[in-house]
């Protein structure tokens, strides 16, 4: 039977578990995780407020189509004058029309909700979610912006999206980011972790300039860590950047996480970097080959009550 044993917890700390199956273990974390999860979505400020303005429905609708709904009768009470369009503007994918009435009564509609004001600007919603969109879905502006001129659809300037994410998105999904990687490092602190790592660059080669590495566990399926490095950092030398981000990594993780094992890809910069903290930290190298597939085992921490952190 496959049994993963706590050894450096007490049986007197009510978070001991003793010993018990890998499935067990994994089944026990998955559920404080989806718990954790679960509280970070449900118990936001900004919860109601997403409802009002992302969970709604939206369409796609044709200008000609749109615009004789307002040449109708005035909609101001017992005003039987006719309706005409002023004027209307398409900005950031939002319309807006304005009318009068023959009997001089003016009006104002906007095809979004207003998200907010700041400066005495307003915010639409539809603007915000247009460059959310492009940000959450993998995509790239002039992509999406190249579709939306196919379809004729109005979409937001390049300006106006690098000043939405630069101000708005950015900055709340690394909040919303710290404060999930809180609660995952809280429910794994004290577990013996098998850690998968990988960095990928923004282009290939030398003309690189940012690199992204990833730390996830193994059985649980979860981020636990992730770091950018720009070139500037490693010398403006593009090749050295995925070893200096895997490094401060494992700086921040070593003596807080209990890692049993971390896997990347063979590399000879890897094993020296493993060589020059072995000193410093417990390591025990191994590695193999799997489907001619070199995968180098790093940071085997001697986890036993011999030695502590």
């Amino acid at each position: 039977m496959d049994t993963c044993e706590v050894h450096a917890v007490g049986s007197n700390n009510p978070e001991y578990y003793g010993p018990e199956t890998k499935q067990q273990r994994d089944d026990r974390l998955n559920s404080k995780l989806k718990e954790k999860f679960g509280s970070l979505f449900t118990e936001s400020n900004e919860s109601e407020l997403n409802r009002q303005h992302l969970q709604q429905e939206r369409v796609i609708v044709d200008l000609k189509t749109l615009l004789p709904l307002f040449e109708k009768k005035c909609s101001k009470d017992s005003c039987s004058g006719a309706c005409k369009v002023v004027n209307y503007k398409l900005s950031g994918g939002v319309l807006r029309v304005s009318w009068e009435c023959s009997s001089n009564h003016h009006g104002y509609w906007v095809s979004s909700q207003v998200l907010c004001e700041k400066n005495g600007q307003e915010i639409f919603s539809t603007s915000m979610l247009l460059a959310l969109g492009v940000i959450m879905s993998g995509s790239h502006y002039d992509k999406l912006m190249l579709f939306s001129k196919f379809l004729g659809l109005n979409f937001i300037s390049r300006q106006t999206f690098q000043r939405i994410q630069r101000l708005y998105i950015i900055p709340s999904i690394t909040s919303f980011w710290e404060d999930m990687k809180s609660e995952i490092w809280k429910v794994i602190t004290k577990e013996q972790l098998v850690l998968c790592g990988d960095g990928r660059n923004d282009s290939p080669g030398h003309s690189a300039k940012y690199c992204v590495y990833v730390l996830m566990e193994q059985f649980l399926d979860v981020i636990v860590d992730i770091e950018v490095t720009d070139k500037r950092q490693t010398g403006g030398v593009s090749t050295n950047m995925e070893v200096y981000t895997l490094k401060k990594l494992l700086e921040r993780i070593v003596g807080k996480l209990l890692v049993s094992e971390i896997v990347t890809d063979a590399s000879t910069a890897v094993m020296k970097l493993v060589r020059d903290m072995k000193g410093n930290t417990f390591f025990a190298v191994k590695h193999c080959v799997l489907n001619k597939i070199f995968i180098f085992y790093l940071l085997h921490l001697l986890y036993s009550g011999k030695y502590s952190f």
